[in-house]
């Protein structure tokens, strides 16, 4: 008893927070919306109001005390009850009351005295025993700790699992009256009345075949809400069983198989493509998100296959999603000093993965983006000067596409491999798999896939060519180590058609944020913290800096006199290589600024720069992009490992380097206005994206 009357004292002396696991809540009258609501605790729950409560007393009531101690179990009464201050440390002017200093806590005092007594007769307290006890009781709530932690989750109710695909006909349910069952006509079985049975079953089969195929429905339906994307179809149906007279109903009815009974039904209906990116547009409009300015934007880029390729942009978005959400706020860990983490890797901000999944970019590993698939050849013709061809390769190092044409100018050449590009991704994976059907039958009719031409070779190999919408061949794969066979051929055209569409890319993005380049400082503790920027007179610079002024970044824009603004806090700058194929579209680069900036928490502002442009006419920029690539490498591994020495010098030749990216805009071209009739963009001129 008298270790229980202590705890309760100490208790409202000072309150401590428990922590309850839900049925504990759910006891104490909490609804589980106010219960979750918050993080939730490692340890349990936290009632509220017990938090509440659990600031330091101000005061000490006698009252308060007395009702404390009454709350025990067992005790029946309180004969006398006094409160004093310890060695009268605390001056009291009211026997009820003691008021307390503001930051100390109040506590029992060791010369507190209890006398216990059990009816008429006293008793003595054992001090050893109630030392005991209170081990015994500190145990006791260490226990329901352990069960708060550990019982945290609602128990959900236990599911029964139905096969709720087995569907059986109604026409067994009717009574036999009706002659439609499996026993059929009862009685006497006279033409009339086989006639109307027929004619109520063949009513009643249309309904049936309803009821089946929505049963089915309901048995995939956690296949086609996956975002696996694994299925060829989306509509579905199932075969009618255990129907008496069934074949003198219906003809040409594939019992036994049923994908062939549902591609008959529903083939002409069943767009799996669609109608999957459909599901995936409701699963990812439940997270409030959206892909729909992103399809209508790709059409022009990626023509007929957009859906397709869109589908497997939703896929990837949805199957990262729970670090793309989580982890959107995280920044790079630059304290992982490995190569892996520091270049070829995932090892990024959460924010350029989302932005990087929201632009369907394929690849957003930090890597070598001016180490591109597509190369752009300059040669001198007999005359002395420059033509141009290209030739693109895949993953392995090996020439897929190359151009037929030489060109005397490098934006023809560029522009003709953009063609090449778009001809090839733009053809549809439904039309391409028919097309090829009717070539296995007549070769040499239907030797034209898409944009893709077939050809034969004396020796009767195969090789293909890339053709304009205009007839012409403008590229050319394999015709100098042509497909010995049809199956390979088969294989080269899909190989090379998905290619492009789920892995060729020259697309990529960083990050920098200029507060981790502020320049170093040799000691830390010299100027009482971290800091070292010179901006009019707001901040000193500090003796101690370990490199030169020139290793601070400018805020100054070209031909301003002074720095006015901070250019290290919440400012970052995202460079993107604007020489990638759909980079290189001016629709797209606004909508990537508009997503960039969206994904950006709305205090930091984002430089974007566009390195290259193969569609402007001027030498394209990888060179300044390889440069800003090996010189951010650099950085990164001296700021990984901490390397001091050296790490000055390198946010130096990176701010060089940033230094030296410029936007490259599309030429446009003053015309006559009344003699230029053309409604079509190319060339003209654009305030704020073209240069003159």
């Amino acid at each position: 008893m008298h270790a229980k009357v202590l705890k309760a004292i100490n208790n409202y002396l000072s309150p401590e927070v428990h922590f309850y696991s839900l049925k504990q809540m759910l006891d104490k009258g909490y609804p589980t919306d106010v219960i979750f609501d918050g993080p939730l605790l490692e340890n349990g729950f936290i009632d509220t109001e017990e938090l509440r409560k659990s600031q330091l007393r101000k005061e000490v009531r006698l009252s308060d005390i007395i009702s404390e101690i009454m709350k025990v179990d067992g005790v029946k009464e309180i004969h006398e009850i006094s409160i004093a201050g310890c060695d009268q440390v605390i001056k009291q002017t009211n026997d009820w009351l003691i008021c307390i200093e503001n930051g100390k806590k109040p506590e029992l005092c060791d010369l507190s005295s209890f006398s216990y007594s059990k009816g008429s007769l006293p008793l003595n307290i054992n001090d050893k025993k109630v030392q005991e006890y209170l081990i015994t009781l500190k145990k006791e709530e260490d226990v329901l700790r352990d069960d708060a932690k550990k019982n945290k989750e609602l128990a959900l109710p236990q599911g029964t699992s139905y096969d709720i695909g087995n569907y059986a006909t109604i026409l067994n349910e009717f009574p036999d009256t009706y002659g439609v069952g499996i026993t059929g006509i009862i009685g006497d079985r006279t033409p009339e009345r086989e006639a109307l049975a027929k004619q109520m079953k063949a009513y009643l089969l249309f309904f049936d075949q309803i009821l089946a195929g929505y049963f089915k429905h309901l048995e995939k339906v956690k296949e086609v809400l996956s975002i696996n994307g694994s299925l060829k179809r989306t509509y579905f149906t199932q075969t009618l069983k255990n129907i008496k007279g069934f074949d003198e109903l219906v003809s040409g009815y594939d019992k036994n198989d049923e994908d062939k009974l549902t591609d008959s039904l529903y083939e002409e209906l069943d767009n799996s493509v669609e109608r999957r990116n459909e599901v995936l547009d409701h699963l990812i409009s439940r997270f409030a998100e959206t892909f729909s300015d992103y399809t209508f934007l790709m059409k022009s880029l990626y023509g007929k296959s957009t859906d397709e390729i869109v589908l497997n942009n939703k896929e990837t978005f949805l199957k990262e999603y729970t670090s793309l959400s989580k982890d959107r706020g995280l920044g790079y860990n630059y304290t992982l000093n490995a190569d892996t983490d520091v270049w070829n890797t995932t090892n990024i901000s959460g924010a350029q993965k989302r932005i990087a999944r929201l632009l369907g970019i394929k690849n957003y590993t930090q890597r070598n983006l001016s180490q591109s698939p597509v190369s752009i050849i300059k040669t001198a013709n007999t005359g002395g000067k420059p033509t141009y061809t290209w030739k693109i390769k895949d993953a392995a190092g090996s020439i897929i596409l190359s151009s037929v044409n030489t060109f005397q100018i490098e934006y023809a050449a560029n522009k003709n491999l953009n063609e090449a590009i778009y001809q090839t991704i733009q053809i549809d994976q439904e039309d391409l798999e028919h097309t090829w059907e009717k070539f296995e039958e007549d070769p040499n009719k239907y030797n034209l896939i898409g944009n893709i031409q077939i050809r034969f070779s004396a020796g009767g190999n195969y090789y293909f060519d890339i053709l304009d919408d205009a007839g012409n061949v403008m590229a050319t794969h394999k015709k100098t180590n042509p497909y010995a066979n049809r199956q390979d051929l088969k294989a080269g055209i899909f190989n090379i058609v998905n290619y492009f569409k789920y892995e060729f890319t020259e697309e990529g993005i960083f990050l920098v944020e200029h507060l981790l380049l502020k320049p170093v400082l040799k000691n830390y503790k010299s100027m009482g913290g971290i800091g070292c920027m010179s901006i009019g007179k707001t901040f000193k610079v500090m003796y101690d800096l370990e490199v030169t002024g020139a290793s601070f970044m400018s805020s100054c824009e070209e031909d301003c006199e002074t720095d006015v603004f901070d250019p290290y806090s919440y400012r970052v700058s995202v460079v993107l290589p604007g020489f990638a194929y759909r980079f290189q579209d001016p629709d797209f680069r606004r909508y990537a600024e508009t997503v960039i900036r969206q994904e950006i928490p709305a205090h930091v502002l984002a430089k974007i720069c566009w390195v290259g442009d193969r569609m402007s006419e001027v030498q394209t920029a990888q060179s300044d992009l390889s440069e800003f690539e090996t010189a951010f490498r650099k950085y990164l591994t001296d700021k990984s490992r901490n390397d001091l020495p050296n790490l000055g010098s390198s946010i130096q030749n990176l701010l060089a380097a940033l230094t030296n990216l410029n936007n490259i805009y599309r030429p446009g071209r003053l015309l006559d206005c009344a003699m230029d009739d053309n409604d079509d963009l190319d060339g003209k001129i654009i305030l704020g994206q073209s240069n003159i």
